[in-house]
């Protein structure tokens, strides 16, 4: 075993589901990370902040949905071990939504699509297709 630590990666995603039972999805674009892929709402957890937050946060920045934490409830938590071996933890939260939504990042998302998580697009970032499909499952933990 190494003393050296490797830092964690901890990111909040958030499914947002209309009524209609479709999820928001986001085409990402000039970030660094999976650009081109259809992924859903979410980013890293900042120090001194809750994953719940941290999802609410980024539904806000991202597509301008005003979400509340008291909303948001945890669906899947997976983990993984990133390109350079550094591990990776996700904290998945669910509301329905039927407020507006906007693409308030325009330099960091091409698009945004309402889309049947049972029917999602081959281009959709592997790890927010392991936990909606989990999600679907009703499974709360996974790892890839």
């Amino acid at each position: 075993m190494s003393d050296a630590q490797t830092p964690v990666i901890f990111f909040a995603g958030i499914i947002l589901e209309n009524r209609d039972g479709h999820v928001l999805m986001m085409r990402r674009a000039n970030t660094g990370f999976a650009d081109g892929q259809w992924s859903l709402p979410g980013g890293r957890v900042d120090p001194g902040e809750l994953a719940v937050q941290a999802a609410a946060r980024e539904a806000n920045e991202e597509v301008a949905a005003d979400v509340q934490v008291n909303d948001l409830r945890t669906v899947h938590v997976i983990n993984k071990v990133g390109e350079k071996g550094e591990p990776i933890v996700g904290w998945y939260f669910h509301t329905r939504w039927e407020g507006p939504v906007r693409n308030a990042e325009t330099h960091r998302c091409s698009e945004l699509s309402w889309t049947h998580p049972r029917t999602l697009a081959q281009d959709t970032e592997e790890t927010d297709r392991a936990a909606l499909t989990a999600w679907l499952r009703g499974e709360t933990t996974g790892w890839l």
